[in-house]
């Protein structure tokens, strides 16, 4: 199981250019706005943190760092003034309740952010065991539809009905299919 030690990682996968830290407070592509700007957007705090998360969580779904820039300047100005694509843009496996928990978790305002780490792990919790149960409800469903080892396109619009309803991707599709056609 993977754990974030320090923050200062970060400046291992950034860029020479933009990889300078702010004092011992963290690298710039990892900064929340109020470590910028303190005026606008308040002290440096515990939902710092939870920016620095959602900036951890959407590049490891995506690839891509939402405020990459090749200059120190740019990374400031797209992390005061961008808001991000939801990762799902850039990674269809992504679910919708994904991106909002992301989404949320990059706030520029501190007071839009989740309010603790524990209420953001929560719902992530929430999501993975409903994510869990709708998985094996459509897997029973896929089973049936697949009884003669072929899915009729009546069933396919179903179980394409179902997989938007209850968030299983494509791949998560094939890959039950696989599983059950063993």
């Amino acid at each position: 199981m993977p754990k974030i030690a320090d923050w200062g990682i970060g400046k291992f996968m950034a860029s020479e250019s933009v990889s300078q830290s702010i004092g011992t407070k963290g690298t710039f592509l990892y900064s929340a706005p109020e470590q910028f700007d303190k005026d606008t957007y308040g002290q440096v705090d515990w939902s710092t943190d939870i920016f620095q998360i959602g900036i951890v969580f959407y590049e490891m779904l995506t690839g891509k760092n939402p405020f990459k820039a090749d200059e120190l300047a740019a990374v400031m100005g797209l992390i005061l003034t961008r808001q991000p694509k939801p990762p799902s843009s850039l990674n269809p496996d992504v679910s919708p309740e994904l991106d909002e928990i992301i989404m949320k978790c990059i706030e520029k305002k501190k007071e839009d952010r989740w309010r603790s780490t524990d209420v953001l792990y929560s719902k992530l919790k929430e999501m993975e065991k409903r994510k869990m149960v709708n998985t094996k409800k459509y897997r029973r469903s896929l089973e049936r539809a697949l009884t003669d080892g072929v899915i009729s396109d009546d069933e396919e619009i179903m179980l394409g009905e179902l997989r938007e309803h209850m968030g299983i991707t494509d791949s998560e599709h094939e890959s039950l299919v696989e599983e059950i056609l063993k």
